[in-house]
């Protein structure tokens, strides 16, 4: 048995304490081409013990991946772009998603996906799903599969979405095919905000 979607709701003590936190940090465009929409913060917020609180829900000695946007806080906003819609996180065992905004702003959520082609849910990591999604390696599937139907929504059929809700936490594996919602909102005020993680199966003391 393994676990693949995990939903969490009321995660932080003082979420409205956390969303003040959030609204004071700095969320420049990117510089150039970015694989998501929107823009991350240029630091990170981290509970103390986060680490243990995603080892417990997940059943899994887990750390945060800190060479990844691990605790940044990501704006998103109508009109902002990324290079890919549908895709997946590579380099990590679980990806997580918190709301922050408001229950009177939420809207949309977090949605995953098949690939009607194909048939998969997720990126190919068997010799049989290698040989449904053209063959090769598992890396050149996946380029070929995100290169060419990442943006094209008539490509997957949507299988479900985890609505926003305020102070919500959405944990996933990475490997899912996977979309954020789309950005709203003019401003931090009232933009998509949302809470990244990245984890990885944590090394023996």
């Amino acid at each position: 048995m393994r676990k693949s979607l995990i939903v969490l709701d009321d995660v932080y003590t003082d979420p409205a304490d956390m969303r003040q936190a959030a609204l004071r940090l700095d969320y420049p465009l990117p510089t150039g081409p970015a694989n998501y929409a929107g823009r991350n913060s240029t630091s990170k917020l981290l509970a103390e013990g986060s680490d243990r609180m995603f080892s417990w829900a997940t059943g899994e000695r887990l750390a945060g991946a800190t060479d990844r946007a691990h605790g940044a806080l990501r704006l998103t906003l109508p009109g902002d772009q990324g290079r890919y819609r549908v895709h997946v996180d590579a380099g990590v065992e679980w990806s997580g998603v918190l709301y922050l905004n408001e229950p009177s702003q939420c809207q949309g959520g977090t949605s995953f996906f098949r690939h009607r082609p194909t048939g998969t849910d997720k990126a190919p990591t068997t010799d049989e799903e290698l040989a449904r999604c053209g063959g090769g390696t598992a890396g050149e599937a996946l380029d070929r599969i995100l290169g060419e139907d990442s943006n094209d929504m008539t490509k997957w059929d949507l299988l479900q979405t985890v609505p926003m809700r305020f102070n919500r936490l959405v944990l996933f594996r990475p490997w899912l095919w996977h979309s954020a919602g789309e950005g709203f909102g003019s401003s931090l005020a009232d933009g998509r905000l949302v809470q990244l993680f990245f984890l990885r199966t944590a090394r023996a003391a």
